[in-house]
């Protein structure tokens, strides 16, 4: 019995990401799957769903308050987003259906505190004299055909 609503979980949770996707494919529009709002999942579960899913080409680290990997799918568009804390525990955990997870896109103010930081660097670079002077091994004596 246990194993029929294992399959049907991971089923209902399969069909669910299938919509949204066609839904971000049509409309634009992303979703988020909040797997700790599931009914309680088995251990035997989670793994099912992760197996299915499986990982795709691109993962991120982001080290916060939290830490937060989000990862992609087999499925482009498709992330499994895990908050944990310091003894890596998880916190939460999302499915998000989206082109990029919202997480990874810079706010408009660490963007322009970034460009301000990147201009400031290339002003110094252009005030600061080269690290070395390159020297002429010909001396002005020795350009007028005489060898040494």
């Amino acid at each position: 019995m246990r194993q029929v609503r294992d399959a049907s979980i991971v089923d209902s949770v399969l069909k669910e990401i299938q919509t949204s996707l066609r839904r971000l494919i049509e409309s634009g529009k992303p979703s988020v799957i909040d797997l700790r709002s599931l009914p309680r999942m088995r251990s035997a579960t989670y793994r099912s769903l992760k197996e299915v899913l499986s990982t795709g080409e691109v993962t991120a680290v982001i080290e916060a308050d939290v830490r937060i990997t989000v990862r992609e799918t087999q499925y482009p568009g498709v992330w499994w987003l895990t908050h944990a804390h310091e003894q890596g525990g998880i916190v939460t955990e999302f499915i998000e259906i989206t082109l990029i997870p919202d997480i990874l896109r810079p706010h408009a103010a660490d963007l322009r505190a970034g460009l301000q930081r990147l201009d400031q660097a290339l002003a110094v670079a252009r005030i600061e004299p080269p690290a070395t002077t390159p020297v002429d091994p010909i001396q002005p004596s020795q350009t007028r055909g005489t060898r040494p």
